[in-house]
């Protein structure tokens, strides 16, 4: 991998992933925002992805998006049409009618200013992976890449505060990945019998005769 970051590595480890069991891939699971090829993806959107996400009145998912007249309606039933369109083909909605936003209750409880919506350019594929996540047998698939990848990599990256590759090649990053493998497992050795256990199990093999 000679890219930077992962952004477009999803479909190709999907692949590479394949060659593996020598049978095709029925389900992947991905990081929040993360598309893929045409197998069934489980990805949480970012908000999905939160341990206690909030429950913002004018959040996106509570406005209806109008295709025909490429419009949305906000919660109070308001429409915002199309302004102009950001870098990536974001596409920008603001309030038809700002009055009406300073007019509005609801909005002026939650201290906010008049609502606009971002419509990414996969905005179709995004809804989809939501629905999906959603389902009961997708959270119990990803369920099983959080216990399992996921320990691995997210006890690296935080306990061991591991960033960026310090050495160059694939070499290199290769012998940095046995070194964090090594740490985690001998950490693991450690805290599934405990540290105690552990220590009598060493003694035992000591005193045991040759």
């Amino acid at each position: 991998m000679r890219e930077t970051n992962d952004a477009k590595q999803f479909a190709r480890q999907v692949d590479q992933a394949n060659d593996v069991p020598g049978s095709p891939c029925e389900a992947a699971c991905g990081d929040a925002g993360e598309l893929g090829k045409e197998i069934t993806v489980i990805a949480p959107s970012r908000k999905q992805a939160l341990h206690h996400p909030k429950d913002y009145p004018f959040d996106k998912r509570r406005f209806v998006c109008y295709a025909g007249t490429d419009t949305y309606t906000c919660p109070e039933g308001h429409r915002l049409r199309f302004s102009f369109t950001q870098k990536r083909g974001k596409r920008r909605y603001r309030m038809e009618n700002s009055n009406a936003c300073r007019r509005c209750p609801s909005l002026r409880a939650v201290h906010k200013i008049t609502p606009v919506i971002i419509r990414l350019r996969s905005e179709a594929v995004r809804l989809k992976l939501e629905t999906r996540y959603s389902e009961e047998s997708s959270r119990i698939i990803y369920k099983r890449r959080k216990t399992k990848i996921e320990l691995f990599f997210g006890r690296t990256k935080r306990n061991l505060k591991t960033g960026p590759f310090l050495l160059r090649g694939t070499g290199g990053a290769a012998a940095e990945v046995s070194i964090l493998a090594l740490r985690f497992n001998l950490t693991r050795v450690t805290d599934i019998p405990g540290v105690k256990k552990l220590i009598g199990a060493f003694r035992s093999m000591r005193m045991a005769p040759a």
